[in-house]
């Protein structure tokens, strides 16, 4: 009688058939879900990204709205407009400019109290290149040369 090899014989040929007819589809159904998840948790994290970015866009939108027009406003303001015309015309160190001054950071900050999302507000005169704020602590200060550029508008003029 003739030996048969192991890899020939019944007894291996039958449960490696059975095993393959299993785990194939198995395999098969296993990366096609496995796909079909990824997929869709993609498509899910990329539409959640959106809808927040275009959220915050809008909520900045609306902002930058308020700001605008509360800017317009200030600016239309008389008293206000006195206030700075008095500290532009009054001398450099000047008791009378450092009272102005003062009046001018008072008005500030109750001009920041009218609107919620501002934390404060900078005004900056190109001519003697101060800016005058409403912070504690740094109600003017000298805008130096090197951080000024002459070739950008005014209100954009210093970093």
């Amino acid at each position: 009688m003739k030996q048969i090899s192991w890899y020939r014989s019944i007894r291996f040929r039958i449960p490696a058939v059975i095993a393959l007819v299993l785990l194939v589809p198995i395999v098969v159904f296993w990366h096609y879900s496995m796909e079909l998840t990824r997929k869709n948790m993609l498509s899910q994290t990329s539409n959640l990204i959106y809808t927040n970015l275009y959220g915050a866009s809008l909520l900045m939108d609306d902002v930058m709205e308020q700001v605008s027009d509360f800017s317009r406003e200030i600016s239309q303001d008389p008293g206000f407009l006195s206030l700075i015309s008095q500290y532009q015309q009054a001398d450099a160190g000047s008791d009378q400019r450092q009272k102005a001054r003062s009046q001018l950071s008072l008005a500030l900050s109750q001009y920041v109290g009218q609107l919620r999302t501002l934390d404060s507000i900078y005004l900056m005169f190109p001519e003697t290149e101060t800016v005058v704020t409403m912070l504690p602590g740094q109600k003017g200060a000298l805008l130096f040369p090197p951080l000024c550029s002459a070739a950008v508008p005014d209100v954009l003029r210093c970093f």
